[in-house]
């Protein structure tokens, strides 16, 4: 909510409270067990939650780390800024085809009066990563190229947004789902 810079998270070994804490927009969470990498995981990495294990650390360290670690503040200057950067682009593009894939699901429910609205949004992010960041494919090419297998029907929505958005097919043929012979049926059809 942007009411806090910074947090200290603490479970038995720090590692369940990092991985919460990184689903967070703008969560940057690191587990540490040593001042030094408290210090690089905020200086080198723009990290700003320090998570620490009380079953693998002493109390001793533990309030040293934190007491070096909360003046500190990223270095541009370091060499992982550009890194830090390039994933904060990548967050950034993932999150705005995100956003539009979800536009594309809402619009093409209210024209067409039909679909799965909450299946088709819950795959939303997943869907955009994998086509925004990790699958290689090509439109022109589909013999060699990665391959999604949707194998919970209720959600082609989300992928036909995805298609659209990333120019797979002309985002003006979302007016045909689920209608008669449409390439875009209310379950995926891989023939079509």
């Amino acid at each position: 909510q942007g009411e806090c810079e910074r947090g200290i998270l603490i479970c038995g070994t720090g590692i369940g409270m990092a991985m919460t804490a990184n689903k967070v927009k703008g969560a940057y969470a690191a587990v540490c067990h040593d001042i030094y990498s408290a210090q690089r995981m905020i200086l080198s990495n723009d990290g700003n939650i320090l998570c620490m294990g009380a079953l693998v650390i002493g109390m001793k360290t533990a309030e040293e780390m934190v007491r070096q670690w909360l003046p500190l503040h990223f270095d541009p200057s370091s060499a992982s800024a550009a890194k830090v950067a390039h994933l904060r682009q990548i967050e950034a593009a993932l999150e705005h085809l995100a956003f539009n894939i979800r536009r594309d699901i809402v619009a093409t429910i209210a024209t067409n009066g039909e679909g799965h609205v909450g299946g088709a949004l819950s795959a939303t992010d997943i869907v955009a990563v994998l086509y925004g960041a990790i699958m290689n494919y090509d439109p022109q090419d589909p013999l060699h190229r990665d391959k999604l297998i949707l194998s919970a029907g209720h959600k082609c929505l989300t992928l036909y947004g995805a298609m659209a958005e990333l120019g797979v097919i002309d985002k003006a043929e979302l007016k045909t789902y689920n209608q008669l012979g449409t390439r875009f049926p209310g379950h995926p059809d891989a023939t079509k």
